[in-house]
């Protein structure tokens, strides 16, 4: 059952820190955990989560405002989880930030959060709203408004984000593609095929490789070919609609070629981009850009730039195939930053 939190307010400013002398205090008071209290946590609006719970009576969820808050501190600090949770729970400056007032007790589970974060993510897959973006959205029209910055100007860059993927070799990603289809066959068809594929599943896919020369690897992917068209053409009205096999089939598209009923293997210098590097991450593609190969995305972040702005705000932020140009990025983005920010113009 989905309650805002409010408890933040029933006390005073520094009621968690009555043992603190008055130098402590107006340190804190000057901290950026004390700003992140003001301008951040206190204006977080909860009420846009209470899809993600249940509207029977149960037991109340975990306040909104504190999961929300942390995961920002989580990436402010750039805390891994262990670090995230020992601030949480012994640090008052952090604690603050969250307006915890006292320092008794945890403030939530460590299963708490990851629950949220499931659902938060669940819910984008089924209805397409990420609530995260949502929260930065409402936090910077309010911040534009209070703090007066002209968003007539603005100015924006990409940056390349690595997908943080297993680095895997043509004939590598072949083998581990087939071996997890062959792991969610049916018992018969596991039988059937054991034979086939029996030189692949004795051991991983970078065991087998392992001890492959450089003149092998031609052979070893037209033998993949071979064993790829067999079980599509076998397999494929009966896998359909299986996840596992739906990237199985990619890769088959992707990499080989049928020509008169006769697999053929691409070469390399035909596959395009956005094949798929890893079954770990689908939407991860190719770029070559200022000299470095990356896999992965394109960050695409615009800000404020007028020059008489005391300072400026990140007013849109997106996450780009890392094919894409960055002209093209900014296109597809402009409808959506004019209408947050209706004066933009330059």
């Amino acid at each position: 059952m989905f309650k805002k939190n409010e408890t933040y307010k029933q006390y005073s400013l520094f009621g968690v820190t009555d043992s603190l002398s008055e130098h402590q205090r107006s340190m804190l008071k000057t901290s950026i955990e004390h700003s992140f209290f003001v301008n951040i946590f206190s204006k977080i609006n909860e009420n846009d989560f209470d899809v993600l719970y249940s509207t029977k009576k149960s037991r109340p969820n975990i306040p909104v405002n504190q999961l929300v808050g942390a995961l920002i501190l989580k990436h402010l600090y750039n805390w891994t989880y262990q670090h995230l949770f020992m601030n949480l729970n012994f640090n008052i400056l952090t604690r603050h930030a969250l307006g915890v007032q006292n320092l008794g007790g945890s403030i939530f589970a460590e299963a708490s959060i990851f629950n949220f974060q499931n659902k938060v993510i669940e819910y984008y897959v089924q209805t397409g709203h990420d609530l995260l973006t949502a929260v930065f959205d409402s936090l910077t029209a309010v911040q534009l408004k209070e703090f007066g910055i002209k968003t007539d100007i603005q100015r924006g860059d990409s940056f390349l984000l690595g997908s943080n993927i297993f680095d895997y070799t043509r004939l590598q990603l072949l083998i581990e593609v087939l071996l997890r289809f062959f792991r969610i066959m049916d018992n018969e068809d596991k039988e059937k095929y054991v034979e086939l594929l029996s030189v692949y599943t004795r051991q991983t896919a970078g065991q087998y490789i392992y001890k492959l020369e450089k003149d092998d690897l031609p052979k070893e992917i037209q033998q993949l070919a071979d064993i790829y068209h067999k079980l599509y053409v076998q397999s494929e009205e009966k896998y359909k609609d299986v996840a596992v096999f739906s990237i199985f089939k990619r890769v088959y598209n992707e990499h080989f070629i049928v020509i008169e009923n006769k697999v053929g293997v691409l070469p390399t210098n035909e596959l395009h981009s956005a094949i798929l590097f890893s079954p770990d991450d689908e939407e991860a593609t190719f770029r070559y850009k200022r000299g470095f190969f990356s896999k992965g995305y394109n960050g695409h972040i615009s800000e404020t730039a007028n020059p008489e702005n005391k300072f400026n705000l990140i007013t849109d932020v997106a996450v780009t195939p890392n094919n894409e140009d960055d002209a093209k990025i900014l296109e597809n983005r402009l409808p959506y930053m004019v209408e947050k920010t209706p004066e933009l113009s330059e």
